[in-house]
Formats: structure tokens, C-alpha cells, sequence
């Protein structure tokens, strides 16, 4: 397989075997305007081992956040202050002795439609995580629920969320 030469040299401009350019290959543009700068808002938060019944949120609490942070976390989840995009990612590390070891990111305690993990488990150790697009029309919470079948016995669960404008 090769790519179209962009610089009319007579050479292939991509390896084709190893996926890489090669030398003095033209396919670099022009320097762009800068961007916007970031929000450092930053917050993530996780529990270690812990037993939590089937419906019920799991335990977090705080482990870093960036000095400036607008969010906090208590009472098993994070506060967001404003409304805004987040970019959250999840997990959850355990066992459960139902067949799929279950979690779901809720906003406002309620379940966020397709927002959920599910890896096969029946007893043993099952690890599963997700990264999700969310934007709030005002202060929030988000939290993570235990979905499975029956109780979860986890290894390690935790939340990070990046407030991206």
C-alpha cells in the first residue's frame, strides 16, 4: 500500500509497511492561530476496596484536584459548581457473583442514558471503564452506581472530571 507523494519528490511519502514517514517528507502545514487557553479545572476521586449492594452509589472521596478547582466532592460524589462540558471518565475494578459486573454514571441521581460499563465477571475479577461527554445547564453532581445483579465486591473505583468550558 502506498500514500500519493504530496512533494512531487519521486519518493513514497509513508512507508507503507511500517506506517511511518519517511525522511525529508512534506507533512508538516502552516502554523495555525493559537488556541484558547485551557480551564485547569480538574478533579478526581476513587475509593479503594469496598463492598457496595446492587442500586447503590459507590463510596468516593476526594484524591487530587488542581488548586483552582470549582468542583468539590462529597457525599459519594463530585459537585460540579457551574454549568458547563466535562469530559468525565470512570471505572471500576471488582467482582460481583452475577454474571456481569455492572457500574452507570449518574447526574443529579439519575441514570445518564448510555452512560454505563458492563464486563462478564460471575465471581471473578473484572475490570471496566468509560469516558463520556457531559454538559450541565447548572450546578450538578455526578456519582457512580453499582448496576450489577448483586452486591460488588471492588478492588478500586474512582471518577475524574476535566471541566472543559
Amino acid at each position: 500500500m502506498n500514500y500519493r507523494n504530496c512533494c512531487n519528490n519521486g519518493f513514497d511519502e509513508i512507508d507503507s509497511c511500517n506506517f511511518r514517514p519517511r525522511p525529508n517528507c512534506c507533512l508538516e502545514g502552516p502554523i495555525g492561530p493559537q488556541g484558547p487557553a485551557g480551564t485547569n479545572d480538574v478533579i478526581y476521586a476513587g475509593v479503594g476496596t469496598s463492598t457496595v449492594a446492587t442500586d447503590e452509589v459507590i463510596p468516593i472521596a476526594l484524591i487530587n484536584a488542581t488548586p483552582d478547582t470549582t468542583m468539590s466532592v462529597s457525599n459519594n460524589a463530585v459537585n460540579l459548581a457551574d454549568a458547563g462540558t466535562y469530559i468525565v471518565s470512570f471505572s471500576v475494578d471488582g467482582s460481583t457473583t452475577a454474571e456481569n459486573l455492572s457500574a452507570t454514571l449518574y447526574l443529579n441521581g439519575a441514570p445518564i442514558t448510555n452512560e454505563s460499563v458492563i464486563e462478564s465477571s460471575n465471581g471473578a475479577l473484572a475490570s471496566a471503564s468509560k469516558t463520556a461527554l457531559i454538559t450541565t445547564t447548572g450546578a450538578s453532581t455526578l456519582s457512580i452506581y453499582n448496576t450489577s445483579t448483586a452486591d460488588a465486591t471492588l478492588n478500586n473505583a474512582s471518577i475524574m472530571v476535566l471541566k472543559t468550558a
